[in-house]
């Protein structure tokens, strides 16, 4: 049976402290119930595949069909773990690898950026 193809979203968590990484799991998935129901729920097949809680980035694996469905559904997060949040998709990708890459790329420009500035 062929896999089936997938896409990796990046996010950032704008929220005061830290969200814990099963509160943001559970938020994306109450989120997308909501909004497209459990059909929704098991098309999208939603997955935090890492997250940095530091960083407060988090990186979804979801069904390359729904990926509007999961940014949407991210986009309607006003609160987690009982935190006002709001959430926003900073890339897609095919592959976990790239997007990794790119988003170190993004935060080494933006340090040079500083540094040059100084």
């Amino acid at each position: 049976m062929p896999r089936k193809p997938s896409r990796y979203l990046l996010t950032k968590i704008l929220a005061e402290g830290t969200i814990p990484e099963e509160a943001l799991r559970l938020s994306v998935t109450e989120s997308i119930v909501r909004v497209f129901g459990e059909t929704g729920l098991a098309e999208t097949e939603p997955r935090l595949f890492d997250y940095d809680e530091k960083a407060s980035t988090g990186i979804f694996k979801c069904a390359r069909e729904s990926i509007e469905k999961l940014r949407a559904a991210v986009a309607m997060i006003s609160t987690c773990a009982g935190k006002p949040v709001s959430i926003y998709v900073r890339a897609v990708s095919g592959t976990s690898k790239g997007l990794k890459a790119r988003d170190s790329r993004h935060v080494r420009s933006r340090r040079i950026g500083l540094i040059q500035k100084r």
